[in-house]
């Protein structure tokens, strides 16, 4: 999905060389109080994950929300912008590797190693450790299955179950913004 965004709430990026775009698709979305809750932006391209992680830094971002599935009916919606378990990948000079994988069913489950896990229900839980130039950051990744693309889920629970586990990870006091994006 595309979506365009005014000037006043775009989230722009730091440069960190002249020459280079302080642009992403990214906007800075208010909640119930007043303060900025969260940042709505498209899924990453395979030419702007770079981007996405430096907003993710520089936003002081521990939280992002994926609302679609990387394919859809064998069409590619969102790069996948993190590496497989145990694993790194770099974007430019920020290094992103997978230290946990988390399968949630219909309870919340707490688990701090998992050696093979199948998706097959409505949550995948990620944690993530982004290195950078400035030190590194834990960022819970979470993934909801089953929101296609251009249209709602058909179900209520499975996403209310969902945003309860999100808010789980995501303090109440904390006035760090979610990262929300779908394709």
């Amino acid at each position: 999905m595309l979506f365009f965004i005014d000037d006043f709430n775009r989230v722009k990026l730091t440069s960190l060389s002249p020459g280079v775009s302080d642009y992403i698709n990214a906007s800075y979305v208010n909640g119930c109080f007043g303060k900025v809750a969260y940042i709505a932006t498209q899924g990453p391209l395979e030419c702007t994950a770079e981007d996405f992680w430096r907003m993710v830094i520089q936003c002081d971002v521990i939280t992002v929300v994926m609302l679609c599935e990387l394919l859809e009916d064998s069409k590619p919606k969102c790069f996948k912008y993190w590496p497989n378990m145990k694993e790194k990948k770099n974007f430019g000079g920020i290094r992103v590797s997978n230290v946990l994988l988390l399968v949630l069913y219909a309870t919340v489950t707490h688990c701090f190693e998992v050696e093979e896990v199948n998706v097959k229900e409505h949550i995948t839980t990620r944690q993530l450790v982004v290195r950078h130039d400035c030190g590194k950051r834990e960022v819970h990744h979470f993934q909801y299955h089953g929101w296609p693309d251009h249209g709602s889920p058909e179900e209520i629970e499975p996403l209310l179950e969902f945003l309860e586990h999100v808010r789980v990870f995501q303090k109440e006091d904390d006035c760090r913004p979610i990262v929300v994006h779908c394709r």
